[in-house]
């Protein structure tokens, strides 16, 4: 445990070079080509937070505080245009990153150095299973919203008369009205609606 304690204080004191070298092969890579619409120091920013805090994340932080900040990374690649797939594999290239500097950094030379290797690589591996669970969440989450607003408007904008019911400029009745419970343009005595250009009428006729 104590080697995996040295290797997560080297990661965190490393972290902005790390950072950096993460932002460079998602902006270069083909495979994250939506993510030019995210801005490099946001990227930086969000990464920096977990690779400089690396121990608390992986030891201090409980799983909801995990859920809370990649479902708010995941919501907010929905609004910046990303694919999920792309956000995915950044999250995939966080930790390769962080491999890849494990392996220049350290090479353990005695059991016990490759046991708490291990240990760390564990850690790293739980970890990201539930940043790329999360965030998947939260991307789904938003995505519904933002389909689902568009939707409303829509319904708003078409809502019609009835098929076969008469406009209400023609004799109607409370039972064949195109409109039961709402508004019309004029007051009908012969329904009791009263709409007055849009402002509700403070007269209330009948309910249904």
């Amino acid at each position: 445990m104590m080697l995996a304690y040295r290797l997560v204080r080297l990661i965190e004191n490393h972290s902005e070079r790390l950072a950096s070298t993460l932002v460079t092969k998602v902006q270069n890579s083909d495979l994250t080509r939506s993510y030019r619409n995210v801005p490099p120091g946001d990227l930086k920013e969000k990464v920096g937070g977990i690779y400089g805090h690396l121990g608390e994340w992986l030891l201090g932080k409980s799983s909801f505080d995990i859920e809370r900040r990649y479902e708010e990374i995941g919501a907010k690649r929905v609004h910046q245009g990303v694919p999920v797939s792309e956000l995915v594999w950044v999250i995939i290239l966080t930790k390769e990153n962080l491999w890849e500097f494990l392996q220049k950094e350290s090479t353990p030379e005695r059991p016990d150095e490759a046991f708490g290797e291990l240990e760390l690589l564990q850690l790293l591996d739980q970890f990201f299973d539930r940043a790329i669970y999360y965030a998947t969440v939260g991307y789904e989450r938003a995505l519904g919203a933002q389909e689902k607003a568009p939707a409303r408007t829509a319904t708003r904008r078409t809502r019609t008369r009835r098929k076969g019911v008469p406009c209400p400029g023609k004799s109607i009745t409370r039972k064949n009205c195109a409109r039961p419970m709402r508004r019309c343009d004029v007051y009908r005595p012969e329904c009791g609606f009263t709409f007055s250009r849009g402002v509700r009428s403070r007269k209330r006729w009948w309910k249904r």
